[in-house]
């Protein structure tokens, strides 16, 4: 009964808000929604919808945003916190129930284009809400400028695939989604269908700390160079990625606390990814991705705040500095996503992903975790819908004995509105 009550409350404010809103002009092909950064709508590319320009039509300032709220239910099996992240499933399973709201994800943007000539310049500002530990904040989630094919500031990870994204009320997405926002200074070449971009990009790496050992992680030294080649077709895209990067860390031979004799170390690291999606009718999308690499787990969702790009070896090098070595990490996921009719649509999403840790000392023991996801949306208009999803994580650890294994349920719901 409780659950049922509390499911109830979920749906409430949406079905409310339902009564009070015109449909007859809804024309989903003109809108793709995105909570996260995943779906297709939320790229930059496209202009708000409040714009102001000047006589001649050379410049232009825009403004949009969106309202995005969400609830969320745990029940066997809570997480901690409003994403559903699989990698943070805490093990025993936390079997109390959870309850909660947050607008996490409401933002707001201003778009300013300048043309002369040939010659375009584009400026774009991003504010976000978010959750720390409790408290509300407002973050300066993107900043950049573009000149013509030069894109230099803020923005998504080149090695990222916007397009192939699932639709999903969850906030994170899948737990294998390569989902990224860095400083970077990137160069997109387009060729007829096919697309080439590459950019230096300086990630902020959280890494392990091994104290006994005399290791701590360190700002590394160099940018990550993240490559992909595109491909469109007339039903869909192919993109493959590339990614190099060089993941540095502090050691000492005489103590943690002593710099006398420290250094700078490197552990190099590289990673492939191969994504997608594909329409065989109008009603119908396919989409994929897939990832391995060394030393790349920051790129992936559930791994990215775990600290484990690197593992300690247990060995030193020739001068007596004990070694770091870059962890091995693979997933992919695949979703369906059906449009029932102008203003239904439904996706189902399944994530696996698997870090390769064993016989490494590392701070987290995690194996493998899996992402389930179902969910139903409903278009009140091209820039307001209501989302419903279900939720199933499980996360799996290296262990010597004891629970190896815990797992987590989520209702979701959303509201969400774009100016």
């Amino acid at each position: 009964m409780k659950r049922l009550l509390t499911i109830t409350a979920l749906l409430l404010p949406a079905l409310a808000f339902a009564q009070r809103v015109d449909t007859t002009a809804v024309d989903p092909d003109r809108y793709e929604p995105q909570l996260g950064y995943f779906q297709k709508a939320h790229r930059d590319d496209s202009d708000p919808r409040f714009m102001i320009t000047d006589n001649e039509k050379r410049f232009s300032l825009g403004i949009g945003g969106m309202v995005h709220l969400n609830t969320f239910y745990d029940f066997d099996g809570a997480m901690d916190g409003y994403s559903f992240s699989p990698g943070t499933i805490a093990i025993p399973v936390d079997k109390t129930d959870h309850f909660g709201y947050t607008a996490t994800g409401s933002n707001v943007y201003v778009k300013a284009r300048a043309t002369k000539g040939r010659h375009t310049v584009t400026a774009y500002l991003q504010l976000q809400g978010a959750e720390i530990d409790g408290t509300d904040y407002i973050l300066l989630s993107k900043a950049y400028v573009s000149v013509d094919r030069f894109t230099i500031g803020k923005t998504y990870s080149f090695f990222m695939d916007l397009e192939a994204g699932p639709m999903t009320v969850d906030l994170q997405g899948p737990n294998t989604q390569i989902a990224m926002v860095h400083n970077l200074i990137g160069y997109t070449f387009p060729m007829g269908r096919w697309t080439a971009a590459a950019a230096l990009e300086a990630p902020h790496t959280i890494g392990d700390s091994f104290q006994e050992y005399n290791v701590s992680s360190d700002y590394n030294s160099f940018p990550d160079l993240a490559v992909h080649l595109k491909y469109r077709g007339d039903r869909g895209h192919v993109q493959a990625g590339l990614l190099l990067r060089q993941v540095s860390y502090w050691t000492s031979k005489s103590g943690f606390s002593t710099a006398s004799d420290g250094i700078t170390k490197y552990a190099s690291g590289y990673g492939f990814s191969l994504s997608g999606n594909f329409s065989p009718s109008d009603k119908l999308t396919l989409s994929a991705q897939g990832i391995y690499g060394k030393g790349v787990s920051y790129y992936i969702q559930d791994l990215a705040g775990l600290g484990l790009s690197l593992g300690m070896e247990n060995g030193f090098d020739s001068q007596g500095y004990p070694t770091l070595a870059p962890l091995p990490a693979a997933g992919g996921y695949a979703s369906a996503s059906y449009k029932w009719s102008k203003t239904l649509r439904s996706s189902v999403v399944f994530g696996l992903c698997h870090l390769d840790n064993k016989g490494l000392l590392t701070a987290d023991r995690f194996k493998n975790s899996d992402y389930i996801a179902a969910n139903l949306f409903y278009y009140f208009s091209p820039t307001c819908f209501l989302g419903v999803e279900y939720l199933n994580g499980r996360k799996w650890i290296y262990s010597d004995g004891g629970a190896d294994m815990g797992y987590a349920n989520r209702l979701n719901a959303c509201v969400c509105y774009r100016f």
